[in-house]
């Protein structure tokens, strides 16, 4: 009782404009999203539509060409900022969560 919560208020992912390209090949092409706290939010997509690679972005561990990406009020443009978010995030992505786990399934 007392705390301060975690997230305030304001979005908890806010992205606008999101594009990321890998050398010629475009990935992700101005993706506009909003997460609140409290929600869930799943991304649905067949493989190569990008879901990994903005999963990634918003965890802090990619960079990207064009937009913006707000974690937690952060705007994650810069190794220092992707470090202020990192310690408040979960992140498994699936050929780790194999590597580590090998007898679980999504």
């Amino acid at each position: 009782m007392g705390e301060a919560p975690l997230v305030n208020e304001q979005a908890v992912i806010n992205i606008t404009g999101f594009c990321k390209s890998y050398k010629k090949k475009l990935a992700v092409n101005k993706i506009d999203l909003t997460v609140n706290r409290g929600e869930i939010y799943g991304l649905i997509g067949p493989d190569g539509a990008g879901k990994s690679s903005l999963m990634k972005a918003i965890a802090g561990v990619l960079s990207f060409e064009q937009g913006t990406l707000e974690v937690f009020g952060v705007n994650v443009d810069s190794e220092a900022s992707a470090e202020k978010i990192k310690g408040r995030l979960g992140f498994m992505p699936q050929g780790l969560g194999l590597n580590l786990y090998g007898d679980l399934s999504i």
